[in-house]
């Protein structure tokens, strides 16, 4: 197992029993899926074994692809659910099986955080059906209602990130309305959390714009900028070194993939790009 940058060898030496952990949760999860089963949480354990199977090593790559697939689905599920008024219909999506539950409503689990974790999770695996029958809906409204705020510059990445995927000829003024929100501070926002969250934000709408005017020498030096600024942010703290959502870079890898279907190359090679699961 390779040295990761972020990952303190002790977490590496126990990685195989966190593994067997999350594996248990989630077989023992499957087949409440109709019941009351909490999927925000299954998602969260979804993702994070997904994540610790790719470092596991090659052994690990095919269930760790399936894990996270599941994420991306269930993840799509949860704002689907949440897009309709609590209880008024009952909707059915394929995870493990097919699995039909009643509409929510808007709620706290359905945040532009989990739409854009859908989507990038979905487009490693070109899943088309379910990001142009489900995550291209209009969520702008669902989201809002949540009691999990969301920043505003949010909403304008969705925006750019669904044109550009759509080829819309409004992509280019959308990416640059995303740039515009990133850089606007919001009130009571502490000058270094914005210059962090400016670099990485507009770090993955720098790549997105690179996707849209087909530019691949500008597309892998603003992949190769985005990670550093990534690992810049997780190694900040041991807490977020600890955090398996640092171990990877999912909107550059999500954003990667979307690049191979435009036919272009990604020469960069980082262990926070982990280009095999595309």
């Amino acid at each position: 197992m390779k040295p990761h940058p972020l990952i303190h060898p002790i977490l590496l030496e126990r990685l195989q029993e966190d593994i067997e952990w999350g594996r248990e949760h989630v077989r023992g999860a499957l087949p409440r899926l109709e019941g009351t089963i909490q999927l925000s949480l299954l998602s969260s354990v979804t993702y994070e074994l997904g994540v610790k199977l790719m470092l596991s090593g090659p052994d690990g790559l095919n269930e760790a692809g399936q894990m996270l697939a599941l994420a991306g689905n269930l993840d799509a599920f949860i704002v689907y659910l949440a897009l309709f008024p609590k209880g008024e219909k009952e909707l059915e999506m394929i995870l493990h099986d097919s699995v039909v539950r009643p509409t929510t409503g808007p709620n706290s689990t359905a945040h532009t955080g989990r739409w854009l974790r859908a989507f990038y999770l979905n487009l490693l695996w070109r899943n088309a059906v379910v990001i142009d029958n489900v995550l291209l809906r209009d969520y702008t409204s669902t989201l809002r209602a949540s009691s999990t705020w969301s920043p505003p510059y949010r909403y304008e990445q969705m925006a750019a990130l669904r044109a550009v995927y759509e080829g819309s000829p409004d992509a280019l003024r959308l990416i640059h309305e995303a740039w515009n929100s990133v850089e606007t501070p919001w009130d009571g926002e502490e000058h270094e959390d914005m210059l962090i969250r400016t670099e990485l934000a507009g770090s993955e709408i720098a790549v997105l714009t690179q996707i849209h005017l087909g530019d691949e020498a500008g597309l892998n030096r603003d992949v190769a900028y985005g990670l550093k600024s990534h690992q810049r942010y997780y190694e900040r703290t041991e807490d977020l070194q600890d955090d398996p959502n640092g171990w990877i870079s999912l909107p550059l890898l999500g954003l990667c993939a979307l690049t191979k279907w435009r036919g272009m190359t990604i020469t960069v090679r980082s262990p926070f790009l982990p280009l095999e699961l595309i």
